[in-house]
């Protein structure tokens, strides 16, 4: 039972690491899980040992009952039964109040009921008589409280005085535990070099499964996925056949966008799933009965991990069905797991099951409302639904969120190009440009496998150019798409449905008969193409029909008849490029951007020193 306790508890300790790293709290939580329930096996060898060490006359006989009472207290321990395990500790520690053992096996207890300050404590306690022994006192060696009191400060979030406990804990008695625990430390502080030395160090005093499964995590953490496949691998053939080892294979094969091998690794480690349940249905129970419902979802939270991880890669290799089919299994298991439901919304979004789509990331709003790729996803399904309002509402949300998020930009820049309001579409477009180029960042993959991709952004603000017939400016930018691998071809289908989105806007341009305009005052010189501009305009002039003055609307057509037919010497008189105090006073907002958006696109096509 005991050889059997010990990979078991490693195996638990590891899956529960990796699940941790993917809800992004890092690695090092579900290490000290594994750090809670390792000892124990350890502690069970321990008094194995406390026996024989009595039986062959190494402990005096009076020490016998606090030995049995230890013996009985690690027994109810071992089942779940606390508070009986601290009432045998008890027992022990009023017969023997000199042995470190026993206090900090009952330290480990409290902790395994979250009353840290209990457990702190007795380790404190333990501390007090390693460094300060007596003469009558036994052999404290196998005994290193600073170990698990640094255990107990990570689970306080108090990451220095871990730090400084494991360090402590590793000069009085270096082992691989030790070092995999403050290596784990080090990863939540982002330190992951530092994280590497000690799995190097944890490595090389025990080769095991765990250690390599370790640094292949910290490997993954710096970028390094071909080292971190390696430390897989060898975890798995040292005997780590269990599914979180192949979850970190799979996660190193999805960074590299090698989504077919990743799959590979989700559906092995998928398969391991119901002999690893089986195995390990005592624990679940037992977590479950004793309230450890945090750790207990974990675990479930692992097994939710492989289906979502295996949609993403179907989901990125256009395999739509096959990723919902696999976010239905995810949502079975966890029926709160944003992140299945963001994969599923965007699957369905893609075979054009729009309102299923929306269902699913209007749930994702309620159960993330603080993330920005939460609305960012939304704002596409809207944008494929060809709703660009919505997803302007959305990609704005998430740019109030996240100020940085390019891709929220890309995608409100995309949809003010085809809502015709091109001088806000490359106002955006640039900024996404640039938060990449002036921070020097290299594209990060998400969890649906969107990176910030500048193909799209140079793609769109060509289009952008385009429609402002700046032709030198948007050819260089479909160049620089192709260059980074956008389909030409696509932003030929781009470009004339833009055109004719734009003629049939000229097509239904109204203007307000109370003016008594002209048709050839709107429709500009034909020398001057420039019908974004009247599709503006006529917006302009419909939503003010009731709203505004006759003396805006007048100047804004003085502006656009004047200063865009050729020859008119009125376009020389800057009084013609200013709106009367009174007309700005009566102006609503939304005619008043109208206005804007009119004004600067002349200046876009025309110069500055022309306009």
């Amino acid at each position: 039972m005991e050889a059997l306790l010990a990979p078991l508890v490693i195996g638990t300790g590891a899956f529960f690491a990796i699940r941790f790293h993917a809800q992004g709290k890092g690695w090092g939580w579900g290490l000290l899980y594994g750090l809670f329930l390792m000892p124990v096996a350890l502690a069970h060898a321990l008094i194995i040992a406390f026996t024989a060490f009595f039986n062959g006359g190494g402990f005096p006989r009076s020490a016998q009952s606090e030995t049995a009472l230890y013996d009985s207290g690690f027994r109810h321990m071992m089942s779940g039964e606390y508070d009986k395990a601290i009432d045998d500790f008890d027992g022990a520690i009023e017969l023997e109040p000199r042995i470190p053992h026993f206090y900090e096996i009952r330290g480990r207890t409290y902790a395994l009921q979250s009353r840290y300050d209990k457990a702190i404590s007795d380790f404190n306690s333990a501390i007090d008589i390693v460094i300060n022994p007596q003469q009558q006192d036994i052999d404290p060696h196998g005994c290193n409280p600073y170990h698990h009191r640094g255990v107990v400060w990570t689970q306080l979030n108090e990451y220095g005085r871990a730090i400084e406990d494991f360090t402590n804990a590793i000069a009085l008695e270096p082992s691989p535990e030790t070092y995999l625990a403050r290596g784990q430390t080090y990863t939540e502080l982002g330190n992951h070099d530092k994280a590497l030395e000690d799995y190097e160090e944890a490595i090389s005093l025990s080769p095991n499964a765990d250690a390599y499964q370790n640094r292949g995590i910290a490997y993954l953490n710096l970028g390094e996925q071909d080292k971190a496949l390696n430390d897989f691998h060898i975890a798995i053939r040292l005997g780590q056949e269990v599914p979180a080892a192949h979850l970190g294979a799979a996660k190193a094969h999805f960074d590299k966008k090698d989504f077919k091998k990743a799959i590979a690794e989700f559906t092995q480690g998928i398969s391991l799933l119901p002999d690893y349940m089986e195995a390990n249905s005592g624990l679940f129970e037992m977590l479950k009965q004793e309230e450890q419902l945090e750790v207990y979802d974990i675990a479930i939270d692992v097994m939710t991990e492989l289906y979502r991880g295996r949609g993403v890669c179907h989901l990125n290799l256009g395999e739509y069905q096959e990723a919902i089919e696999d976010f239905d299994a995810a949502i079975g298991l966890n029926s709160n797991d944003s992140n299945a439901y963001r994969g599923r919304g965007a699957s369905y979004s893609q075979i054009k099951k729009h309102t299923q789509a929306v269902e699913d990331l209007d749930i994702v709003a309620s159960l993330d409302p603080d993330s920005a790729n939460t609305f960012f996803t939304r704002g596409i399904v809207h944008f494929n639904k060809e709703d660009y309002d919505s997803g302007l509402r959305d990609f704005s949300n998430a740019i109030k969120i996240e100020a940085t998020h390019a891709n929220s930009y890309i995608g409100r820049g995309t949809c003010y190009l085809y809502l015709g309001r091109h001088l806000e579409a490359l106002n955006d477009l640039d900024k996404a440009i640039n938060l990449v180029s002036i921070n020097d960042v290299t594209p990060e993959t998400d969890l649906l496998g969107i990176t910030i991709d500048h193909s799209y952004a140079y793609a769109n603000r060509g289009l952008t150019y385009s429609m402002l017939n700046r032709e030198s400016a948007a050819k260089k930018d479909f160049d620089k798409a192709v260059s980074l691998g956008f389909d030409y071809s696509q932003i030929e289908e781009d470009l004339q449905e833009l055109k004719g989105q734009s003629k049939r806007a000229e097509g239904n341009f109204k203007i307000n008969p109370s003016l008594n305009v002209r048709h050839d005052d709107v429709s500009i010189h034909t020398n001057y193409p420039i019908a974004p501009e009247k599709v503006a305009l006529g917006k302009f002039v419909v939503a003010s029909e009731n709203e505004m003055t006759s003396e805006l609307e007048h100047t804004v057509l003085d502006i656009l008849t004047n200063n865009l037919r050729p020859g008119s010497s009125e376009a020389e008189d800057p009084n013609k490029q200013h709106l009367p105090r009174q007309a700005v006073s009566n102006a609503t907002p939304e005619s008043l951007r109208a206005f804007i958006e009119i004004h600067e696109a002349i200046s876009a096509i025309v110069g500055p020193d022309h306009y």
